[in-house]
């Protein structure tokens, strides 16, 4: 879609929601529901229109706690200028979500026929409040690291904050590594103590050649006194000084001269600076076209960066080749060897289109001019008849 035509179509989007996010209201803006297990009870929620139309609404409902609300009155329409309370069910689960006051976000879509369209969910929202209390000895915590290369300490944050009434006297932050679902390593932190109210900070520290280079998934959580609080995640990369092929060109068109390019990604938690390829194509391991450089790019760290070359194809028959690419980066040079396939391909181009429109609207004008031409005689044999 090239650009103007683009801005049409957000500019349409935007005509037509505009007037329905302006003609919505909801009351009231926050509810709040003291958490016990098992409880049940109902909200209500007034929908306003302020446009002289029936709306058909739905509403929906994002948070942790979502799942636990219902709509219940699917199918009301609001009517014109007017409002309609719907209600809400609602039934806690019996063990809690964890303590603390979680949010829902109700928000209202319109409710469109099968076939009518996309259904717009609109930016007017109300929110619902459920306040879990905490137990009497509770330790909430945030976890951080970051990426590092091989050789590197990794250091695993912990920062802890005391939410009970009582003293908690052997705390203990735990992380497993595991790497396609297998576990690799578990590391313990040191034991401590931390009294009711305080907050404190804890690290885990290796060195990164314990568990290799590599992708990796971490599990966290802290023990404290037998208790175990809930798990935080999140992923860990161990890096070495590589520059690896993710993608390339698996179908080049022959005769000319064709773009073919590399998706490289620079495998080092660090910057590496002035890297280029040069690639050419090979048969049973001779050269059949000359060598192509690609430029040269500076690679930030972790970065993904697609890089072209312009390889000249002509006389080379159709076939699958060899493409031999030379890396070239910092003081190193990799070899990549990779297939190609030279074929004709269809290409739908630009011109292809307008003309196929064009044809198609004089194939239209000329039916249009029969179908006139046919109804005109009709008219003059009819006119004919009736002067006789």
């Amino acid at each position: 879609m090239i650009m103007g035509e683009r801005f049409l179509f957000f500019l349409l989007v935007f005509v037509i929601l505009l007037p329905i996010t302006n003609a919505i209201g909801l009351s009231p803006d926050v509810t709040y529901i003291a958490y016990e297990p098992l409880k049940e009870g109902d909200i209500q929620i007034r929908v306003i229109n302020t446009v002289n139309s029936p709306i058909d609404i739905l509403l929906i409902f994002e948070g942790d706690m979502a799942k636990y609300f219902k709509f219940i009155d699917d199918g009301e329409v609001v009517p014109p200028l007017g409002s309609r309370a719907y209600t809400i069910h609602y039934k806690m689960p019996y063990e809690p979500e964890a303590p603390g006051v979680h949010q829902v976000i109700v928000k209202v879509k319109e409710d469109l026929p099968a076939g009518q369209g996309v259904a717009a969910v609109l930016s007017v929202i109300s929110k619902i409040f459920v306040d879990i209390p905490f137990p009497e000895k509770y330790i909430d915590y945030n976890v951080k690291t970051e990426n590092v290369n091989i050789g590197e300490n990794i250091v695993i944050e912990f920062t802890l904050n005391s939410k009970s009434v009582e003293n908690a006297f052997v705390v203990k932050p735990l992380a497993d590594i595991y790497q396609d679902n297998a576990i690799v390593k578990n590391f313990e932190g040191e034991s401590f103590a931390l009294s009711a109210g305080s907050s404190k900070s804890s690290n885990i520290i290796f060195n990164s050649t314990e568990i290799g280079t590599g992708s990796y998934f971490v599990r966290t959580h802290i023990n404290y006194d037998g208790i175990n609080s809930i798990e935080k995640n999140f992923s860990l990369n161990v890096g070495y000084e590589d520059i690896i092929v993710v993608d390339y060109t698996k179908v080049l068109s022959p005769g000319g001269i064709k773009e073919f390019s590399l998706l490289l990604k620079n495998e080092w938690n660090k910057p590496v600076d002035g890297v280029y390829y040069v690639a050419y194509l090979e048969k049973n391991g001779v050269p059949v076209t000359e060598r192509a450089f690609s430029h040269t790019v500076n690679f930030g760290a972790l970065e993904t960066v697609d890089i072209p070359v312009f390889i000249d194809l002509k006389d080379i028959p159709e076939g699958k080749y060899g493409v031999v690419a030379e890396i070239h980066y910092g003081n190193l040079v990799k070899q990549e060897k990779l297939i190609v396939d030279l074929k004709e391909e269809f290409e739908l181009t630009t011109a292809m289109i307008i003309a196929f429109i064009v044809i198609v609207l004089i194939a239209a004008n000329y039916g249009w001019i029969m179908f006139n031409r046919k109804d005109n005689k009709e008219d003059d044999k009819l006119g004919r008849l009736l002067e006789k």
